[in-house]
């Protein structure tokens, strides 16, 4: 057969033949991909990639299992298995094993899912917030009480994508009604979700959380402001920080390197970044430009040359708001086409689609979860008898749903007995601790304390406590006078509250590149406004905060585009001689 295979198969139309005809026993044996690295003495046919119609006969015949091939070990292949079978790209990457056991779920059943991300970014005060409040058809009442972003918003299916109208439909969600939101028949609708990010320097922090290649970015300018003019200090507080001194202009690029870094698959164009260019305050006594050319010629000039970053800036991706809204409904149907692509469209095992009804129900209550308390609703054929089994099928489980941002899981040390399921909860309590002091008056902790840490990042414990108390205190009124279970319950045992959570919350921070944790003190980097040689704080020489931990935190506050899991890896080998 080897020898046939090898020596016959000459034509594309001889290829073409077998690969419909033969048995998938024999295809899996001897076919792989065209950049297949194979072993000494490992026989096989290559596929070509081109026709492309090559790849697609092959994936067809296997099907499933060609997640579990051998051939998965050549990426390039990945993107079109992912289009053809609709599995999410994140689980092609995983290992061999966890690619066999997603086979195995997949075949006992599978659930279709339609979720579209979009995430809309830009300079503080560019007009973020207001922009999607008119994308949803708020009335100007509404849209004259919104407020400055502060951290991330993530406002989850708030659109549905209708095939009907061809366009996105604001979904009317009370946030009170959580029976409605989280009703099995919304699992299988085709939703678009928007994250609103803070455009504030410090809280960029924590976008690296969120910043991912399952989304589109929409990238807001204000029209009104030259590229080349300084942020004003209202605005956006930069001094001392790495963002001290720059411009619209830098803030753009910013984000333009934020999107390419951390969303573009390299050597892989079809899954190029979907980024819209934005520009508001396009009023005709108000803006800086003449018309749109002007502005994508300037916003081009403030690209370094010969930089990727250029196949961003287009004129069909590109609109200019101004009131009353011109343009808006070109932008609208624009996201609705983007929204509406096949590439949001995945295919996961039916017993995953259960756990998000259930992150959606318990969210509310518990924030954080043990791994352990996690339902497993399996059909009684498939449940595992083996308390190892049910571990690894949560896990893999999980992992899924942290790549789509439903929650925050790493299987690590330290990290994997527990799941952040109310990713926006944790997300504002980090916000909380770098929001403005003047916002938690009354506070009883010493000034110098505050100072301290707008000043130098450090963060002692017991102002951390209080800050967290003091968020608290809002959820202590929302109780019942007439609930003697519930005003009995304190924030030491009441799930629903930050210091409940104290431990895991801090433990989650560091691994995410928020701060580094000590034991009397901790250190914060965006509040770090020394200069950076003199900025080895006093913590460290006391002995509070590990000084690989600090080492990994300051440098991904001297360079936002590192990615967190770069600066573990660089700091790593210093472990050995840190005494």
């Amino acid at each position: 057969m080897y020898a046939f295979v090898t020596e016959c198969l000459r034509e594309d139309s001889d290829l073409k033949f077998f690969l419909t005809t033969a048995s998938r026993d024999v295809i899996s044996e001897y076919c792989r991909s065209w950049e297949y690295k194979r072993s000494e003495g490992e026989r096989c046919l290559y596929v070509p990639n081109r026709p492309e119609k090559m790849y697609d006969l092959l994936i067809d015949k296997l099907q499933l299992d060609i997640i579990s091939h051998c051939t998965m070990s050549e990426r390039r292949i990945h993107n079109r298995i992912s289009q053809r079978l609709g599995v999410p790209i994140e689980v092609l990457k995983w290992d061999q094993e966890a690619r066999e056991r997603y086979v195995e779920y997949a075949k006992r059943g599978t659930q279709t899912v339609h979720h579209a991300r979009g995430m809309i970014v830009g300079c503080a005060g560019a007009g973020k917030t207001t922009l999607l409040k008119r994308l949803l058809g708020c009335s100007e009442e509404e849209i004259k009480e919104v407020k400055s972003t502060e951290g991330l918003e993530v406002h989850e299916e708030i659109f549905d994508i209708c095939d009907e109208t061809r366009s996105l439909k604001a979904r009317q969600i009370n946030k009170d009604d959580k029976e409605e939101n989280n009703s099995a028949t919304n699992i299988g609708a085709k939703t678009l979700t928007f994250f609103d990010f803070g455009g504030q320097c410090a809280y960029y922090a924590c976008h690296q959380i969120y910043l991912t290649r399952r989304a589109f970015y929409v990238v807001v300018v204000d029209a009104s402001k030259r590229l080349d003019q300084k942020l004003d200090k209202e605005v956006c507080d930069q001094d001392g920080s790495v963002f001290s001194g720059w411009t619209y202009g830098d803030y753009f690029e910013f984000w333009m390197k934020s999107i390419h870094t951390y969303c573009s698959y390299e050597n892989d164009k079809e899954l190029k970044p979907v980024a819209l260019i934005v520009a508001t305050h396009w009023e005709e006594n108000n803006r800086q430009y003449k018309d749109k050319h002007t502005l994508l010629d300037s916003l081009n000039q403030q690209i370094p040359k010969h930089s990727k970053l250029s196949q961003y800036i287009v004129e069909n991706n590109c609109y200019c708001i101004q009131f009353p809204a011109e343009a808006l409904h070109s932008l609208s149907k624009h996201m609705f086409n983007i929204a509406n692509h096949q590439r949001w469209k995945e295919t996961i095992p039916k017993e995953w689609a259960f756990l998000e009804i259930e992150i959606k129900l318990r969210k509310h209550s518990e924030r954080i979860i043990k791994i352990e308390n996690l339902t497993m609703k399996v059909t009684d054929s498939i449940k595992q008898e083996d308390p190892e089994e049910k571990l690894t099928t949560k896990s893999d489980m999980l992992r899924y749903y942290h790549d789509a941002g439903k929650v925050l899981y790493f299987n690590e040390e330290g990290l994997k007995e527990f799941i952040i399921i109310d990713v926006q909860w944790f997300i504002d309590a980090f916000k909380h601790i770098i929001t403005d002091k003047l916002h938690f008056k009354g506070i009883p902790v010493a000034s110098e304390d505050w100072e301290e840490f707008y000043s130098t990042g450090n963060l002692e414990d017991h102002l951390l406590t209080e800050i967290w108390r003091n968020d608290d205190n809002p959820l202590s009124e929302k109780l019942p006078e007439d609930d003697e279970w519930i005003l009995s319950k304190t924030r030491d045992s009441d799930p629903r509250y930050l210091l409940y959570h104290k431990k895991q919350l801090l433990n989650f921070m560091q691994r995410l590149g928020l701060m580094a944790v000590g034991n009397k003190s901790h250190y914060v980097p965006c509040m770090n406004r020394k200069e950076i040689e003199n900025a080895i704080p006093d913590l460290i020489q006391r002995g509070r905060v590990n000084i690989c931990s600090y080492l990994q935190i300051q440098l991904l506050a001297i360079f936002p585009l590192l990615p967190p899991r770069c600066v573990l890896h660089a700091v790593k080998g210093l472990e050995s001689v840190e005494n």
